[in-house]
């Protein structure tokens, strides 16, 4: 027996929670994260409408920024992580970001997409999502 294989288009809502436990795993489980980064920042949203989860110090956790009206995490980048001669940036992580990477992950790497939606993610697919969304692509992986 063969099987036929199909591309079908469907919608599927993911949650802010299951986005935000990605960005933990590529700020805490993800080594490209550690070798071109050298601290991020935080942008305080204009309200927590969104995704607010709190220490047991009270503070909101930095991953929960993104996804409120315009909050995001700043990344800084380590100088000379590329081969090229580009000054280091400050790259913003948020909600519109985060979108742009969902969709390259959709048109270029479907798997990645797909891990993320049946929640067998790894980090991998963590570094594709936020390196999409960052960079328009992936650079490390």
């Amino acid at each position: 027996m063969t099987d036929i294989e199909i591309k079908v288009n469907i919608t599927k809502k993911i949650s802010y929670e299951r986005l935000s436990s990605i960005l933990v795993g590529y700020f805490e489980g993800n080594p490209s994260a550690n070798d071109t980064m050298i601290k991020y920042t935080t942008v305080e949203p204009l309200n927590w409408e969104g995704l607010k989860e709190t220490r047991t110090n009270g503070k909101v956790w930095f991953y929960c920024y993104p996804f409120n009206e315009g909050g995001a995490i700043i990344l800084h980048e380590r100088e000379n992580w590329t081969e090229s001669d580009k000054p280091p940036r400050q790259l913003r992580l948020d909600i519109t970001t985060i979108v742009r990477g969902l969709r390259i992950l959709e048109e270029k790497y479907p798997h990645h997409l797909e891990a993320i939606v049946e929640g067998n993610d790894d980090c991998w697919t963590s570094s594709a999502l936020v390196e999409c969304a960052l960079y328009g692509d992936i650079i490390f992986g």
